[in-house]
């Protein structure tokens, strides 16, 4: 029976298999029978390794199989309460498995461990680092490999790397079923431009993704995706419906209040997108995907304003070093009429010549698909820090610091402050006029992020200016 399983060679006294491709290149027995070290690989020819971690898994085990577990390969490494059982997975009940391990953690610390496909074991009677060697406690030579029922992969493939809740002390509250088990979502990083191809789908799409951890299952919830993303449970229904329609999950079904979810991979998304490259980067944490188009905006106003920042760099690198003049103490050196004239909370002034960079509205409209009006309320603290009035989000949003930049006018054309002009300034420059003193600036970009800025600080800004203000 051992020929009917796939192997791979061990580093003596590890679990390490030799070689990098060991998934990809499986080895017969007789090819392994003479090393000193060696593992079995769950999934080929149908190998199934259930590894209890524990006293506790083992009498889980026990428990599933009413008390006894049935006679079939198994090993262990002399620790105490670890040991491997070997199962056989009938072909028609092999596609079940979706991905290398499914496991359950157990009140006691122990572990119940289901692996497939991309995990390996260790036999006897290869080296334990700790114990000196793997042992047989029931050899292929004393027993037959068991048939795995369906009723246990069915139970495997149900279980979402949940952790049991241990029954409450005295004075502990219990935790609801529902949510006990909900895993800590850590964050993901998508392109900023896939949202103006899913839209509102991608939110349930970033969400399973999340709640997989890479495993290509996620079991949530519908009142716990419902409160996360700030939505009724029928508007996930929805949302989950469209996503398939879409082609950002496979497919998904639910039972009760829960979700069973197979999300797409990022790669295979993208590329349906139609994107040729990812472009900028936008990383959502949990909190974030109910804000994700907002993150989008954010991650592609960043984008441009590197983009424009380093065109910015290139440009200084025109001048000559000999007309470039130390005029003011308080100035770094910058060409007559490149220089930061003034800073205010909101605005920059700076002079005629003054190399502008940062990320326009308009610009970042049409990297989105959106409206320049959708723009500024995504990036505006007002819009922010204001929840909606129906579902209460954005409230969590991190506020923004930024300031557009004015750049002074020649004074020939001061006469353009005079009120009477409004209609010419509304038609030729869109109104984006601002008096200051005696002179007049016309407003451009704007800045976010402001330590982007330190970079053009060596030869472009004050720096005590610039200093007080970030501080404002």
């Amino acid at each position: 029976m051992l020929d009917s399983f796939s192997y791979c060679k061990i580093q003596p006294g590890t679990k390490k298999p030799i070689g990098m491709n060991w998934q990809k290149t499986p080895l017969t027995w007789e090819e392994v029978a003479g090393e000193s070290a060696c593992g079995i690989l769950s999934g080929h020819g149908g190998f199934l390794a259930v590894d209890c971690d524990g006293e506790g898994a083992i009498a889980r085990l026990t428990e599933l199989f009413g008390g006894e577990i049935p006679s079939t390969w198994a090993w262990s490494s002399g620790k105490p309460g670890r040991i491997q059982f070997g199962f056989f997975v009938p072909e028609e009940l092999r596609d079940r498995f979706q991905k290398a391990r499914y496991w359950e953690d157990l009140p006691d610390g122990s572990q119940l461990d289901f692996r497939w496909k991309g995990c390996q074991s260790v036999l006897p009677p290869s080296p334990h680092p700790e114990t000196g060697a793997y042992h047989w406690v029931n050899s292929p030579d004393d027993c037959a490999i068991a048939t795995a029922p369906e009723w246990l992969i069915k139970f495997a493939v149900s279980l979402n790397n949940r952790k049991l809740a241990a029954v409450p002390g005295p004075g502990e509250k219990e935790r609801s079923p529902k949510l006990a088990n909900q895993n800590q979502i850590e964050g993901i990083r998508l392109p900023a431009r896939l949202y103006s191809v899913y839209r509102a789908p991608l939110k349930i799409w970033a969400f399973a993704q999340l709640a997989a951890k890479g495993s290509g299952r996620a079991d949530f919830s519908l009142e716990f995706a419902a409160g996360e993303l700030q939505r009724s449970v029928s508007s996930i229904r929805r949302l989950l419906t469209q996503a398939r329609s879409l082609g950002l999950i496979r497919h998904f079904y639910t039972e009760g209040d829960r979700a069973i979810v197979y999300p797409f991979a990022l790669k295979k998304i993208a590329k349906a997108a139609g994107l040729e490259s990812l472009g900028e980067i936008a990383e959502v944490k949990h909190e974030d995907i109910r804000n994700l188009n907002i993150k989008c905006t954010e991650a592609i106003a960043a984008g441009l304003q590197r983009a424009s920042l380093f065109a910015a760099k290139e440009s200084q690198r025109d001048i000559p070093e000999n007309r470039i003049k130390p005029i003011n103490p308080l100035v770094n050196r910058a060409e007559l009429g490149q220089r930061v004239l003034w800073l205010g909370p909101r605005f920059i002034g700076v002079s005629e010549k003054f190399v502008l960079w940062g990320a326009s509205q308009s610009a970042i409209a049409n990297e989105r698909g959106i409206s320049e009006r959708t723009v500024q309320r995504h990036l505006s603290n007002t819009y922010r820090n204001q929840p909606s009035e129906v579902r209460g989000s954005r409230s969590d949003l991190e506020t923004i610091n930024k300031a557009q930049i004015c750049q002074r006018l020649p004074r020939r054309m001061n006469f353009l402050g005079n009120p009477a002009f409004s209609d010419y300034l509304i038609d030729d420059l869109d109104g984006k006029i601002l008096a200051c003193g005696d002179r007049v600036y016309r407003c451009h970009t704007n800045l976010y992020q402001f330590d982007a800025i330190v970079s053009l600080a060596g030869y472009k800004w004050r720096r005590a200016a610039y200093k007080s203000f970030l501080a404002a």
